[in-house]
């Protein structure tokens, strides 16, 4: 069996570390890309990760994780706040009369305070960053808007992204902790995010893992990170299926 190196915890973009384009948290000793071990907490904000008691239990479900599935002194990616850009932090701008630079920050705040938490309890942390949104969505069908429900502009949403970033890898830079950065990879040179890097409507595809990973092995040089020849293998199955079926 091939111990996990780092293990991937979070929302559903955790699942983009399993290696296939599907929301599926792999954990089995036969995972596709064996270096990490994926668990998907459900749709938990990164804002309400210091809380107790919250609609999905974010905390509760993580902190049950830790020495009974994830032992003590390994690596945890967190990957969270792409929901609260997409559907929550505009809104409290106009809700509470606040500027967005008020609310990502207070966002990061909150989010890197259980970063801080899993380095204390004798955890090794690295945040991913949240990733760009997609596009607006004109014509989505009245279900696609209550499974994805968004505010603001693209541009304003990727702008509470790149702020909440900063925020969070100022945070990682003072207190060491490493911060895995490819959001310039999602988006073109005027910002507008690359419909190409997702498989559906929020979530990130397969094409960027290489680069992904690449950035991470220069992020943690000294950890075993690859991506194995089955990965490879599979990729191409599943781009001429996509060829055959265009």
């Amino acid at each position: 069996m091939f111990k996990p190196v780092i293990y991937c915890v979070g929302d559903s973009h955790s699942t983009f570390f399993a290696g296939r384009d599907r929301i599926q948290a792999d954990r089995s000793w036969r995972r596709l890309i064996p270096c990490f071990r994926v668990f998907y907490l459900g749709p938990v904000l990164a804002y309400n990760l210091p809380k107790n008691g919250t609609t999905t239990g974010g905390r509760e479900k993580f902190l049950a994780l830790l020495g009974k599935e994830i032992p003590r002194g390994s690596w945890i990616m967190t990957v969270f706040g792409e929901i609260d850009t997409r559907a929550h932090l505009l809104g409290q701008v106009d809700k509470k009369g606040l500027s967005v630079e008020q609310v990502t920050e207070a966002c990061a705040e909150n989010y890197f305070s259980f970063v801080m938490e899993l380095r204390e309890r004798g955890y090794r942390p690295i945040v991913y960053n949240v990733v760009a949104s997609r596009p607006d969505w004109d014509g989505m069908s009245a279900s696609q808007k209550i499974d994805f429900p968004y505010e603001g502009t693209q541009a304003e949403r990727n702008h509470a992204v790149r702020l909440l970033n900063k925020g969070l890898q100022r945070r990682c830079r003072e207190q060491n902790i490493p911060f895995l950065d490819t959001f310039d990879l999602l988006v073109d040179e005027n910002g507008v995010t690359r419909p190409e890097c997702y498989m559906d409507e929020i979530h990130l595809s397969q094409h960027i893992m290489p680069e992904t990973m690449e950035r991470l092995r220069t992020l943690l040089p000294d950890l075993p990170l690859k991506l194995p020849k089955r990965y490879w293998r599979e990729r191409e199955r599943a781009a001429a299926a996509k060829k055959d079926v265009n």
